[in-house]
């Protein structure tokens, strides 16, 4: 896997950057462009967004993860086991009652934690959708489709895994 170096401050929210809403049949390539382009800035924004939030406010966002691991965990053991839980309800009856419990009584964390991880995706998406590309962005969208069969990157990767071919879309503006 290749990494891709960080782009300017300037270039990528600065002065030089032109945002607009693209039209409904631009949408596809624009954000793919600049997911390609920008892809070791928006994981950076998105750590930055992701820490400062859980240092806002850290114990929801640790029991929201807490809560969500721990009985993912517990399941995760309980189904490795060689144990036979459905002819043992004693053990698999009150695991369930306990997740269950857990769940309603952090609930509260739950939400804020999944709204501190979608919080970053939506604001790279919205960035994403509204920067307009430039000649460096629609260069590099073209080198990294015909690179696509090499060393791939992590958003290279990231986007094979929701199903979108960058060889598939067109350069234009």
């Amino acid at each position: 896997m290749r990494s891709v170096p960080l782009r300017s401050f300037n270039d990528f929210l600065g002065f030089g950057a032109r945002y607009s809403i693209p039209k409904e049949c631009k949408w596809n390539g624009r954000m793919v462009s600049n997911l390609i382009y920008y892809q070791s800035n928006y994981f950076l924004l998105s750590l930055v967004i992701i820490m400062l939030l859980s240092a806002l406010n850290p114990i929801p966002v640790i029991t929201g993860l807490l809560v969500i691991c721990l009985p993912l965990m517990i399941l995760l053991f309980l189904d490795t086991q060689t144990l036979n839980t459905i002819n043992q309800p004693k053990i698999l009856v009150p695991v369930c009652i306990v997740i269950a419990m857990l769940l309603i009584r952090f609930i509260s964390g739950i939400i804020f934690f999944f709204c501190v991880l979608l919080v970053p995706v939506l604001t790279v998406c919205l960035h994403a959708l509204c920067r307009q590309r430039n000649l460096k962005n629609r260069v590099c969208k073209l080198v990294e489709s015909v690179r696509s069969g090499e060393q791939k990157t992590l958003m290279g990767y990231m986007l094979e895994v929701f199903g979108v071919d960058v060889r598939l879309l067109t350069i234009d503006n």
